[in-house]
């Protein structure tokens, strides 16, 4: 009679709304929906129309299929000559990586790497544990600069006009350049720059300066945040920004700020957030409350989330200070804000009030100075900047030019006041709020010079174009956000020939130092003989020591130093500050658009990077572009449904973009990206320029725009969302209050004995490999997937592979939704493959391609695979990847050299799974064997699991009851995927465990809501 509870399944009220959810389609649960996911084919095989083909012909042609099965799943690479060394140097050992530490910058964001080479060929980056920014971890635009580095489009020749020229041509035009500029002091000379953290590219900048007094030197950051610092400025007697310490808040407060994942620092804040989060007997864990327009992945792993208008958040913090203060004049801001608003400014307020000096306010990234100052106060009042908050002079990470805008550069150039343009790595034609004012300008100076990675909207303006280095060619030091400095230095030479900045500053300067090495040194040797180096150590040993361990010990002087003491807040408070006035309640749905830059791409720079434009975003799970992205309720109010296409036009300009609908978006507020539609990238046209919206004033957020639709839709590569709960346990989401009072038991030790046809694997004396997952640590930032990638030479597959569900990451990351989707909580859960003792998919293969090995791991033989995917059907977890096509690039030459030489490179036609990185755990048991000791917990790491800022992934032994993943694998949290069907895998996940408030005992609204 088959199993009553799957009956009482199927019978179950589809109507009735989950708890937890992945799309809008499924927690609305119509009828709709439930016809679609209950047959297996779409289209009714009865309903197709009568074919000539009978049994016999379709038996014929599975019997060749069969035959040619072998030769269909393989393909032929061209022939190639291969050049041996004649003298093999003897530090490169083929299967023998070797690590340079090194440092990135990414606007005003640097953190440390370990560069991994295998033959002088850059292969992977990693984070370098002794740097204070990365703490051995990174994140997804680190783990993509490799696919950067070997990218075909990279500019590779020097251009003059459409024409090709040399280096040497260029030094005689430098040349040129500097006796003008030594005849009239360099009157006419203008220098554009992204932000510097760079101490020896910051000193050349300066030796330029103080040689051409008359020249003048202006930046441009797309991302840049001014408000921080002029908040710091105006609260302390010189500039200052803050420096948080996250481990010592008991409770956060973030107002419209992504710190874990967006901010300078964010891969040190998630370490100490996530060391936080892990429950402890004695119930010791923070809380954070998140207030913004649209779900960050901060806000994603907030206990108390409120979705605000980006216009609203100077008000909410404003409120927030006076309830704090018990000032009487911010009383009205909070009776003019909604229910849900007071609620949770009057619980943060009292949760804050609770935890004095050990709490934190921190402002948003893109919210204005006053939102800042308001923050400032409030953690004066609450006594926190002794502890959690320190304020550090921002020009001791290396950036000391606040005064050369880009506004007054298109001043000058408006003006005829410039005769010489050299801009170095930054793109305003682009990502400029006043794009349309700059290219304007840009035809007036009579030479005009850009060098860059890529040619990009704003090199085609320009007279000169100079291909420069990638940081991995080259020489260089930077600045942390905490004053840490680090020497960057090359892991290779330039691929075809290009130029670092610094040589290309040193041949206009007519510097005798001619290399980037050399500049950097000199630089560093002249810090020491000045005194600026802490220690007593010569200059040999300093620089030695700084390149192998990647961080300058202490910094230089004074990069620490805290900034001026503020002034001791009054005993309101500050009610010196002016609370801004709330707005009246929006009765006439008056839009507000929000900019935020690309959750993947950033500014734009990343556009042809592959990898990136592949990775899911964390909450749309949307790649390959861009929408307009809203809630339900206004896309109802405006009529539309996901990917229909709409016209935004805000003062006189106007966009044409998809719709996406996201839940936990705020009313009212439409949020773009900006980084996308470049149309001078090297590939293709990805997404949509929104910036042309963007205005000098407003370029984070705006009113007055309006949306029509268009009546066509323009379909969103989304990555495939069909699977769904069935009421399963797929992700699991306790309070602290419940497992302290054990209300809450994972389900795994409840389970009885279960009998299978499988015979029993007993733990050999090998290795027996696991994994554990901690869903309270994981923020969802992705770092996982694009390491997987990089690690294990996974290919991109496209925007329309895509849209068919072809996506071939080996670990992907589910968004789950919980609760109303107006407000709805938000977990995050990696799914890599479960590596399953009573594994479904290696039964049902005829050729055993998918084979268990006696460590417990799955593994799959590629040359056996014949491409049948009874393995994908049979996989309950759908963990598994089939290439359909040829989707590895074999004909791209500079290609080749990124792959890792320990991991093959898959023809189509076979199937693709996680491994544990068998790579990893092979190279450590080579190496336990050479130095004759046992292997050791913590010897072998997992791609995702190195990158993971929060460490949320535990690998090892599970043999071994000491391991750190044997110990999470017995916490009462542990659970199983799917554990009913007793498949037994070998990957577990510990159940995202929430901290939330109660309501206020004296709450006005809790009162409210009992009459």
């Amino acid at each position: 009679m088959g199993n009553p509870e799957l009956v009482h399944i199927r019978k179950a009220d589809v109507r009735q709304p989950p708890r937890y959810w992945r799309t809008l389609s499924e927690y609305r649960n119509g009828e709709a929906f439930a016809e679609r996911q209950a047959p297996e084919f779409t289209i009714p095989i009865d309903s197709l129309p009568p074919t000539q083909i009978d049994r016999r012909t379709v038996l014929s042609c599975l019997a060749a299929s069969a035959a040619l099965a072998g030769l269909s799943a393989c393909t032929s690479l061209p022939e190639r000559e291969i050049v041996p060394y004649v003298q093999q140097p003897e530090y490169l050992i083929p299967g023998k990586p070797r690590h340079y530490a090194t440092a990135m910058q990414l606007g005003d964001r640097v953190i440390g790497l370990l560069a991994e080479t295998h033959l002088g060929r850059p292969t992977k980056l990693e984070g370098n544990p002794n740097h204070p920014a990365s703490l051995g971890a990174t994140d997804i635009y680190a783990q993509a600069e490799i696919l950067t580095l070997w990218d075909p489009y990279r500019a590779a020749t020097v251009r003059r006009g459409k024409d090709s020229a040399t280096w040497a041509a260029f030094e005689e035009e430098a040349g040129r350049i500097r006796s003008r500029m030594q005849s009239d002091g360099g009157r006419g000379f203008r220098l554009l720059t992204g932000a510097i953290r760079s101490p020896s590219t910051l000193a050349t900048i300066g030796e330029l300066l103080h040689q051409f007094p008359e020249a003048r030197w202006h930046w441009h950051e797309a991302t840049w945040r001014d408000a921080e610092t002029d908040a710091g400025a105006a609260a302390h007697a010189q500039d200052a920004r803050p420096v948080y310490r996250i481990s010592a808040a008991d409770v956060i407060v973030a107002l419209d700020s992504d710190f874990l994942h967006g901010m300078p620092g964010s891969l040190a804040y998630a370490r100490e957030f996530a060391g936080r989060r892990r429950p402890s007997a004695e119930g010791s864990m923070n809380r954070l409350y998140a207030a913004e327009p649209i779900p960050t992945v901060t806000g994603s792993c907030a206990d108390h989330r409120l979705a605000a208008r980006c216009d609203l958040i100077p008000i909410i913090a404003g409120a927030l200070l006076a309830e704090l203060s018990s000032d009487t004049s911010g009383s009205d801001a909070i009776r003019r804000l909604d229910a849900a608003a007071r609620s949770w400014v009057r619980r943060a307020a009292a949760d804050l009030k609770r935890s004095r000096g050990r709490s934190l306010v921190i402002p948003g990234e893109f919210q204005p100075a006053s939102v800042h100052r308001l923050a400032e106060k409030m953690n004066q009042f609450l006594g926190n900047g002794a502890n959690a908050v320190r304020w550090i002079d921002p020009n001791a990470t290396a950036f000391s030019n606040r005064e050369g805008t880009l506004r007054g550069l298109i001043d000058d150039m408006e003006a005829g006041r410039v005769e010489t343009l050299l801009i170095l790595e930054t793109n305003p034609a682009y990502s400029a709020p006043e794009a349309a004012r700059f290219i304007r300008a840009m035809a007036k100076p009579p030479l005009r010079l850009h060098a860059g990675l890529y040619e990009t909207e704003t090199s085609r303006l320009c007279h000169w174009n100079l291909p420069m280095a990638h940081f991995l060619e080259s020489w260089g030091d930077l600045c942390a956000f905490d004053g840490t400095c680090s020497i960057v230095q090359p892991t290779i030479r330039p691929l075809k020939g290009q130029k670092p900045a610094l040589e290309i500053l040193a041949t206009l300067l007519g510097s005798p130092l001619t290399t980037d090495g050399e500049i950097v040194r000199t630089h560093w040797q002249r810090e020491a003989a000045a005194g600026r180096l802490e220690g007593t150590v010569d200059f040999e040993t300093f620089w030695r020591r700084a390149l192998r361990d990647g961080v300058i010990r202490k910094g230089i002087q004074g990069a620490e130093r805290a900034a001026s003491a503020p002034a001791q807040p009054s005993a309101a408070g500050g009610a010196d500050e002016e609370i801004p006035t709330p707005p009246p309640i929006q009765t006439d749905n008056t839009l507000e658009l929000v900019f935020r830059p690309d959750p993947t791409l950033f500014d734009g720079r990343y556009t042809n990077n592959g990898w990136l434009q592949e990775l899911p975003n964390p909450i749309t799970s949307l790649t390959w572009g861009n929408a307009a992205l809203m809630c339900e309720g206004t896309a109802q109010r405006l009529g539309l449904v996901q990917s229909d296409a709409v016209e935004i036009t805000l003062g006189g300009r106007s966009i044409q973009i998809p719709a996406c609908i996201v839940p936990g978006h705020t009313e009212n507020s439409i949020v773009l990206h900006i980084g996308n539609g470049r149309v001078k990238a090297g590939g293709e046209r990805v997404g949509v320029d929104v910036n042309p919206l963007r205005v000098p004033g407003a370029e984070w957020n705006a009113t007055g725009a309006t949306v029509r639709k268009l009546g066509f839709q323009i379909p969103l590569a989304i990555r495939q969302q069909h699977q769904n709960m069935e009421n399963r346990d797929l992700i699991r989401s306790w309070t602290l209050e419940e497992v302290l009072s054990k209300e809450r038991t994972s389900k795994t030790e409840l389970q009885p004995e279960r009998f299978s046809l499988y015979p029993e694997r007993p733990l050999r004396d090998a290795p027996q490999w696991g994994m554990s997952i901690d869903l309270s640590a994981c923020i969802g930032c992705g770092a996982c997937t694009i390491a997987c990638q990089a690690e294990n030479n996974i290919s991109v597959v496209g925007a329309e592979e895509v849209r068919r569900g072809r996506i071939m990451h080996w670990i992907r990351l589910d968004t789950y939704f919980e609760g109303d989707p107006a407000a709805p909580g938000i977990h995050h859960q990696p799914v890599p493959c479960m590596q399953c003792e009573n594994a479904p998919c290696e039964v049902v293969c005829p050729v055993g391609a998918t084979a268990h090995s006696e460590e417990g791991l799955n593994q799959m033989v590629y040359n056996r695979c014949v491409g049948t995917r009874y393995c994908s059907n049979n996989c309950p977890y759908k963990v598994r990847r089939f290439n359909f096509f040829q989707y590895a690039d074999y004909e791209t030459g500079s290609l080749k050299g990124m792959r890792n030489p320990n991991v093959s490179v898959r023809s189509r036609g076979v199937m693709e799974k996680c491994t544990y990185c068998v790579q990893r755990i092979e190279a450590a048991k080579i190496r336990a064997k050479v130095s004759d000791q046992p292997l050791s917990d913590g010897q072998i790491v997992t791609a995702c699991q190195q990158v993971c800022p929060t460490q949320a992934i535990m690998f090892g032994n599970i043999a071994d009851p000491g391991s750190r993943v044997s110990r999470a694998k017995a916490d009462t949290r542990n659970y199983t995927l799917l554990e009913e069907l007793n498949a037994r895998p070998r990957t577990s996940y510990l159940a995202d465990i929430r901290n939330p408030a109660r309501e206020p005992a004296d709450s006005e609204d809790a009162k409210e809501g009992a009459a």
